[in-house]
């Protein structure tokens, strides 16, 4: 089941990739508004906040304050794995989110795709987050959990959704 949920993410993914038109004809993508005139990539943070923003800075996208300083036409694209492994990866995700609506204001773009580990989490596969991961996830919840541990009933249902 997993395989196939997969299979089917990943050709939706490739779809959208390459859209056609019915009589099989590749159609002209439309330009975004940054027209990624600058692309920086960065992959595989794991949870890592710190090493995020000192990457981001080094990449002279963000400022010693974090804010977004990429010139318009800057593109950020996170190539996945920003969970799992270390400690704070909501945090990443949220700074990432954070990120793209000062980005966009400023006419650049951050683009978020799913690693392997956003797959595994998705289907419910957790042996990788961390236990500060596990409860920050189950006090996001509504209403929030507390006390939550990996094999309580709440998270078994959670794997196997």
């Amino acid at each position: 089941m997993a395989r196939k949920l997969y299979a089917i993410a990943l050709a939706t993914y490739c779809i959208a990739l390459n859209p056609t038109t019915r009589q099989g004809q590749r159609q002209r993508r439309p330009q975004s508004p940054s027209n990624h005139k600058r692309v920086v990539a960065i992959g595989d943070v794991h949870g890592d906040l710190d090493a995020l923003r000192t990457c981001l800075r080094v990449a002279g996208v963000v400022d010693t304050s974090d804010a977004w300083i990429g010139a318009p036409g800057t593109t950020l694209v996170s190539t996945g794995d920003v969970l799992d492994r270390g400690d704070e990866d909501w945090e990443c995700l949220a700074y990432l989110h954070t990120l793209q609506a000062a980005a966009r204001r400023k006419r650049g773009d951050v683009c978020l795709v799913l690693g392997n580990h956003e797959v595994l989490n998705v289907l419910g596969e957790m042996r990788f987050a961390s236990t500060k991961s596990w409860h920050a996830a189950a006090e996001a919840c509504e209403p929030p959990r507390r006390n939550v541990e990996r094999d309580d009933d709440w998270a078994r249902r959670a794997r196997i959704r």
